[in-house]
């Protein structure tokens, strides 16, 4: 099998505390040494910055940002963008903001063989704040570390 193309955004916004948790997440992948044909992107709340990526040949993206998702604050939790749907009515739970999930269904219209996973980080605050708070600052490894296992999974063919 040939070498996979995998992309890594981290989205949100470094000026509203936990909102920057997909951006912290990112930094940390950028430090770190990656496997081939994998990169990494902050796009900040720019979904277009996320459709002129993905307009490229992409077997894998994942789209790290701050969710609520009704979970203690810190949690971390990876899905899909169908899951987004199925969980939003019951559950409550939603990216910081719709249009990032209906710019990942467009960029799915664009580009129909990518698979889409998310890693969905649970804030504490969102508020106008230039850190996160300790819980979710404490929970960045973990979300670091469930990427790194999508993109494991991604290279192997899971």
């Amino acid at each position: 099998m040939g070498a996979r193309r995998i992309m890594v955004f981290g989205a949100g916004s470094r000026l509203a505390g936990d909102e920057a948790a997909g951006i912290a997440v990112v930094e940390e992948l950028a430090a770190q040494e990656l496997p081939e044909g994998v990169s990494v992107h902050e796009i900040g709340t720019d979904g277009y910055a996320l459709l002129s990526e993905l307009a490229e040949d992409v077997d894998l993206a994942i789209v790290v940002d701050c969710a609520k998702m009704g979970h203690a604050p810190g949690t971390v939790a990876v899905f899909g963008p169908d899951e987004v749907e199925d969980m939003k009515p019951s559950r409550g739970l939603s990216l910081h903001s719709l249009n990032l999930l209906e710019t990942i269904k467009a960029a799915q219209v664009i580009n129909p063989k990518s698979r889409f996973r998310i890693v969905g980080i649970e804030p504490e605050r969102v508020e106008l704040l230039e850190s996160l708070s300790d819980t979710v600052a404490r929970a960045i490894p973990q979300a670091v570390e469930r990427v790194k296992a999508e993109i494991e999974r991604a290279i192997r063919g899971d």
